[in-house]
């Protein structure tokens, strides 16, 4: 019963306009959100800045507070938003599985800078990087990273996009795997039970520097 009344509770704010708050939403979820017709989870490890921002941009979009909890076993937050009605509202900006996410129309179109900066900030946040020369994002989604290039290019920065030819499941072509490893400054693996991963022995082969757990 409970969980029913989570479900069918209504947002205490008018929601209809796009802001900066809900572009960050639309940016987090097309970065590495998972979100369908009856709730949205996300799942961030260690990062508890990212997620309580995340969390406050729905109480500022709808006016509903979504307390996210700290999930021991993987050592990450975990944000649960059920309310059926946010999920229709953000759902109609398109869709956001990893193969099918776009930059929604209305932000592509948007002429507001801040609405911009928002949505490729929810993306660089969930599923991006920054080296000491760069700020990095993947996808396995060519047409998705094609609007975050176009977007940044409105902003006046340059991108470089290489699409490696990585298949999901099977990873890189070996013969490719010297150029991405050397695009990198530093190999970070905060994993604390692989024990040694074959990207630490790959990293170290192209002259990479490792950044390792001692567990």
């Amino acid at each position: 019963e409970e969980l029913r009344e989570r479900k069918l509770k209504k947002p205490t704010k008018k929601f209809s306009v796009l802001s900066p708050e809900k572009a960050y939403i639309l940016g987090v979820l097309c970065g590495d959100g998972y979100i369908n017709k009856k709730a949205i989870r996300f799942e961030i490890r260690k990062d508890e800045e990212f997620i309580k921002k995340f969390s406050g941009c729905f109480k500022e979009v709808y006016g509903l507070k979504f307390n996210y909890y700290y999930y021991k076993k993987r050592n990450s937050f975990v944000l649960y938003v059920s309310p059926e009605i946010i999920c229709r509202d953000l759902l109609s900006y398109g869709k956001f599985g990893c193969f099918e996410w776009k930059v929604p129309k209305e932000i592509r179109e948007s002429d507001d800078t801040n609405i911009v900066c928002n949505f490729l900030r929810g993306i660089y946040d969930s599923e991006g990087c920054v080296t000491r020369s760069s700020i990095m994002t993947s996808s396995s989604n060519k047409e998705g990273i094609r609007g975050v290039k176009f977007l940044l290019k409105r902003l006046g920065i340059e991108g470089i996009t290489r699409f490696t030819g990585m298949k999901f499941w099977w990873g890189f072509p070996e013969e490719d795997l010297r150029e991405i490893y050397q695009i990198s400054d530093v190999h970070a693996s905060s994993t604390t039970g692989e024990g040694w991963g074959i990207t630490t022995t790959e990293s170290m082969s192209c002259g990479i520097p490792n950044i390792l757990t001692d567990f």
